[in-house]
């Protein structure tokens, strides 16, 4: 395989046989982890503005990847740390509590 054709194709496609011998795909649900500040942006919101409004409101967020950590109290093992999603006291844009 010359040095162009790596570049292209970096990896071979599993055979048959393989694909039927790997474990299904599985997906870990997201964990959402809200700030005590985003509460209290809410809390504001909802009290000043929105009041009786239950409409849906427009937010954002941010994504913390997963990640591994040593745990050296079982043998300096590595644990793997799901990724979740945080908002926080500016999540609701304009005039929120940051």
């Amino acid at each position: 395989m010359t040095e162009d054709q790596s570049v292209r194709n970096p990896l071979p496609h599993p055979t048959l046989k393989q694909v039927d011998e790997m474990a299904p795909l599985q997906f870990q649900p997201l964990a959402s982890q809200p700030t005590p500040t985003f509460w209290s942006a809410l809390n504001t919101l909802k009290l000043d503005k929105l009041k009786l409004d239950d409409a849906q409101q427009p937010i954002s967020g941010w994504l913390e990847e997963g990640r591994e950590v040593v745990d050296r109290e079982n043998g300096d093992r590595r644990v793997g740390v799901d990724g979740s999603l945080g908002v926080g006291g500016s999540s609701f844009g304009e005039g929120s509590e940051k």
